[in-house]
């Protein structure tokens, strides 16, 4: 497994020399900043047409080559030079349907960074795009790709592709983009271009990929995905298709920009869901992922709201990632841009005078203890959570797009509505402790990620293909917990109403007859608990063998709970994820607790006293677990129970020894970190 450690973007201004690059390089090392990412900007590494000028860049690799330091280029062969005119600012993105473009100019660049640095003893790996985004192009390169895809889609058949659309085409050369039209007859088109253009970003980062591969196979490549908290569909990415092409991901994490779904309080607890789904879908054998974009300053003017993170909060946040299994944090940004909208030191760990800011001295901090305790961090890995979530981006969040209506989170129609109840699944599991995996819908035709899942969460996902309701019916019959809540399973992934009644009983000993909706909270009682309000859904139910385990306030079922095979499989007729992430209620979390196995919770070492404000995350070691008390608060005490005998040692501080069922408390200060290495016996 790699070591861990902080880095952060040096950005290389178009007026910077060689001297202020290597002071930069030299404040990152002693500021314990080991790995300097690098935008390899082409507009400044050939400033005029076949005019090659490496020579700040040089500076950077030589500096840190001298300081064993790592540069982790990236690549922008997708943002050419201005004096192409082929776009209109630094780093937007070129017609990359364009093969004249994309063969034989955008990937000779990439030949020639990579044939340049690919032996430097500080490379550690490419980025081969930063942020990777699509959207579609109405131009006549898109347009032959996406004929293209659909005849490859469509098994070169126009029939097919006819009795799905209202348009009759004679042929492929004949079709044209869907401009959204009728929400009643486009979904099927516009649906099929959604998934062009994530197909299509796929393919172009392959090819940067395979390029790259062709002069550099020491070295490996990967991507840092963004907006992963959100419905990104629109603009190109899904999550699991862009890991089949690297070894290995990682993530942008800006709170400014990224967290905005999320309550203003639970800030970093989408740092946590943020690295989570990185550890869950990075494609490397030891799930190495890493944090790739962490906001390092303030941002007032160059994001949707402004932010001023506190050195208390870098804190939190780099916990969070490496409390997931992040092998690196990395911030952007060192030192700021000198041009443009970034220009006032936005997101740099430098103050204005170029001196280490609060910021950066506890990202110093952080480092050092990581250093002083490097063979227990380096010693750890990623655990496998027993509770497993569907994250359907390739499923069922492009009809989401298409049939949603604006992107407010209180709008429980909005365009995100099945990333929302994503984001709220993951918090109502974060809030009690647990530790979870996201899969998506490909991962459940394999056995391999039922090894370890006790419970499957299904969170208000409309759209189902029968493939993956089979292995859903598969894994509660072999001893599963399933949980599904709203209109679960209603439509294909192209909007088309399914029968997948009798499965669906099978699984839930239940019908749904009706699909209702409420124009205020209608209340939900469950048989034991306190109410808590459903939100926008109320489903009318029939039910055959499953047992009512809570009803609305009229009475009616809101919830049916189906002993099926050696498992579980629990309904929920109204929006429980989607809700609680928009307005969490302790009512709603006691009643999800409720529905999941006692087993779930069976940690060797449980705190007891756990909220959204005080954690408990924990990491695999080969001597238990590396264990991490989080407390995003004031002074709390944390109160605590042993399931199991053992020694449970704080770094730097006393350890205790511990038998089964001893109850201890330990005190936090007020935003703080706590590690502790739990040693079983």
């Amino acid at each position: 497994m790699e070591n861990i450690y902080l880095g952060s973007q040096l950005f290389i201004n178009k007026t910077d020399t060689p001297d202020m690059v290597r002071n930069w390089v030299r404040q990152m090392d002693e500021n314990g900043l080991k790995i300097i990412r690098l935008f390899m900007i082409w507009e400044q590494l050939e400033p005029y047409e076949g005019q090659w000028d490496f020579t700040v860049y040089d500076a950077c690799f030589n500096e840190a080559e001298k300081l064993n330091m790592l540069i982790v280029p990236t690549l922008l062969a997708v943002s050419p030079p201005g004096w192409m005119r082929l776009t209109k600012q630094v780093q937007a993105t070129a017609d990359l349907d364009d093969l004249n473009y994309w063969e034989n100019i955008a990937l000779p660049y990439v030949n020639r960074i990579v044939t340049r640095y690919k032996d430097s003893p500080a490379l550690h790996s490419w980025i081969l795009w930063n942020e990777p985004a699509r959207w579609l192009v109405d131009g006549p390169h898109s347009i032959i790709a996406y004929r293209k895809f659909l005849k490859e889609l469509y098994l070169n058949d126009i029939n097919l592709l006819n009795k799905r659309y209202y348009k009759r085409y004679l042929s492929f050369d004949e079709v044209t983009w869907n401009d959204g039209g009728s929400s009643v007859g486009s979904f099927m088109e516009r649906v099929d271009m959604l998934h062009f253009v994530s197909d299509n970003q796929k393919e172009k980062i392959a090819d940067l990929a395979a390029e790259v591969k062709k002069i550099d196979v020491n070295h490996m490549v990967h991507i840092n995905t963004t907006a992963v908290g959100e419905n990104c569909l629109i603009s190109g990415q899904s999550i699991w298709k862009q890991a089949e092409v690297v070894d290995f991901i990682g993530c942008s994490a800006h709170p400014p920009f990224l967290s905005r779904r999320f309550p203003a309080d639970r800030v970093h607890q989408s740092q946590a869901y943020f690295a989570d789904l990185m550890k869950s879908s990075t494609p490397h054998k030891d799930k190495l992922f890493w944090v790739t974009e962490l906001q390092g300053g303030h941002s007032l003017f160059c994001s949707p709201v402004w932010s001023y993170p506190s050195p208390s909060d870098i804190r939190l946040w780099v916990w969070e990632g490496i409390a997931s299994g992040a092998r690196a944090v990395v911030f952007w940004c060192l030192n700021g841009r000198n041009y443009g909208i970034e220009c006032v030191g936005e997101y740099a760990l430098l103050n204005l005078r170029g001196k280490p800011s609060k910021r950066l001295l506890e990202a110093k901090k952080i480092s050092e203890f990581l250093n002083t305790h490097r063979d227990i961090f380096d010693a750890a890995s990623p655990i496998d959570g027993q509770i497993s979530i569907l994250y359907a981006d390739d499923l069922a969040w492009a009809l989401d797009w298409v049939q949603g209506n604006g992107e407010d989170h209180n709008n429980p129609r909005n365009k995100h509505m099945g990333a929302d109840a994503a984001s709220g699944a993951y918090l109502m599991c974060s809030d009690l402790g647990l530790t979870v995996n996201m899969v998506n819908e490909k991962i459940l035709l394999s056995d391999e990620w039922q090894k370890n899942t006790r419970v499957l969460i299904i969170p208000s996902t409309t759209a189902m293909e029968e493939e993956y309701l089979d292995a859903i019916d598969k894994f509660a019959q072999n001893g599963g917990t399933v949980i599904a809540d709203g209109m679960f399973a209603m439509k294909d992934s192209h909007g088309l109403l399914v029968d997948y009644h009798e499965k669906l009983n099978k699984i839930f000993g239940m019908y749904v007859d009706e699909a209702g909706g409420m124009v205020n909270e209608f209340e939900v009682k469950p048989k034991s608990g306190n109410s808590f309000p459903g939100w926008f859904m109320k489903l009318t139910a029939e039910i055959s063998t499953g047992k009512s385990i809570a009803e609305f306030e009229d009475g009616e079922t809101a919830a049916i709970s189906n002993t099926y095979g050696k498992g579980t499989a629990v309904r929920i007729l109204t929006l429980l994820f989607q809700r609680y992430l928009t307005k969490p209620t302790n009512e709603a979390l006691e009643f999800f607790k409720t529905i999941l196995p006692v087993e779930a919770f069976n940690e060797e070492i449980i705190l007891e006293n756990t909220s959204f404000n005080l954690r408990l995350r924990r990491l695999a070691h080969p001597d238990g677990e590396l264990l991490f008390l989080l407390n995003k608060g004031d002074e709390a005490t944390a109160e605590f129970k042993s399931n199991a005998v053992g020694t449970l040692s704080e770094l730097g501080g006393t350890s205790r020894e511990l038998k089964e069922n001893d109850k201890f408390t330990i005190k936090t200060n007020a935003d703080s970190a706590t590690i502790f290495l739990w040693k079983r016996r």
